[in-house]
């Protein structure tokens, strides 16, 4: 059965129509048929003309020679390995267009809409905010994937540090949101800003030089699995005064590393260095620190059988104490060095 309607249309839906007209070979009402099953395949495949629209978008966008459509696990396994690195900037900017805006709201506007393009599958905001006359730009990232927040994230962030001459003040890091606050700085971006080389690149340095010098530290690393651990790393020159009988002069290590002098450093944060710095070496197995003021103690955990190494490596940490100005009295047993500060001392 035939039925017969009068249909008005705007000339853009007209137009529309065009192609399917075109391929019945100017007959309207075939065209019509066409549209009226497109239609229904995306009724009771999609839900809606909308959500078809979306999706052919994404199978349009995907066409691509740039882009391809991964396995979601083998993604994730992806973003979860790479964590800790920090792709080149001329690769945000073929994801990112720098002209295609030119304010931090269009700019979000621009980051909604690739999301969505890319079916992302997440949640963005990008917002300039005026704290007492200084500007903040705060990002945040929501998805129930954290690997994806931190990369998406790291994405943002890095372009915005060179859009903006902005750096991380602060991160908020929960299950399934990201949040970071960007301030500006003084300094010209000539290399990725420290914030973001702590937050988002803590692995940059390490991966370089495993990949530069692979072979030496595949051995280093296979050593120090093998041994548990039980191997001492020191400087060259350390090492050389303890076997010519020396104690070693442990400052220079600590001044190294805080870049003023040993009386100059804070107690706390001297207390801190110490921990770190002598833990990565592995002279003693562990140690543990107490920072409450006017109690501060040191506890030093070590398997030396020798009573001689036990007293030159009370000595060696006893020598840094000294030069610090911060008197601490030191005991010591079969397992155990304890350093306990002297109340009166600076």
């Amino acid at each position: 059965m035939l039925i017969r309607k009068n249909i008005s249309l705007d000339e853009k839906d007209f137009m529309k129509l065009q192609p399917l007209v075109e391929k019945q070979n100017g007959n309207f009402s075939a065209a019509i048929r066409d549209a009226i099953k497109l239609t229904d395949i995306a009724l009771k495949n999609q839900g809606s003309v909308e959500e078809a629209v979306e999706i052919l978008k994404c199978n349009q966008c995907m066409t691509d020679e740039d882009k391809i459509i991964i396995n979601r696990h083998l993604l994730d396994w992806l973003l979860k390995n790479s964590r800790g690195l920090i792709p080149e900037l001329e690769i945000i900017n073929q994801v990112i267009d720098p002209f295609a805006f030119s304010t931090v709201g269009e700019f979000d506007g621009y980051i909604k809409e690739m999301v969505k393009k890319y079916n992302w599958q997440c949640q963005t905001s990008i917002t300039s905010i005026d704290t007492s006359g200084s500007e903040k730009i705060r990002v945040e990232i929501s998805n129930k994937n954290n690997n994806f927040n931190e990369f998406i994230a790291l994405n943002i962030v890095l372009f915005l540090a060179s859009w903006k001459k902005v750096d991380i003040e602060n991160i908020h890091r929960k299950p399934g949101k990201l949040s970071i606050d960007l301030v500006r700085t003084d300094e010209p971006f000539t290399e990725i800003p420290e914030g973001i080389k702590k937050h988002f690149g803590y692995l940059e340095p390490v991966y370089k030089e495993i990949n530069n010098n692979y072979k030496f530290w595949h051995r280093v690393i296979s050593e120090y699995i093998e041994s548990g651990y039980n191997i001492v790393a020191l400087p060259r020159d350390q090492f050389e005064e303890f076997i010519a009988g020396e104690i070693a002069n442990g400052v220079r290590i600590i001044e190294s590393k805080a870049n003023i002098p040993i009386d100059k450093i804070d107690l706390v944060d001297l207390l801190i260095l110490f921990k770190d710095q002598f833990s990565v070496y592995r002279l003693v197995n562990n140690i543990e620190i107490n920072l409450k003021p006017g109690n501060e103690t040191l506890i030093v955990h070590h398997d030396y059988r020798d009573k001689r190494a036990i007293s030159t490596i009370t000595k060696y940490f006893s020598s840094i104490f000294e030069a610090s100005g911060y008197r601490f009295n030191a005991t010591h047993t079969s397992t155990l060095i304890i350093f306990e500060r002297i109340e009166d001392s600076k």
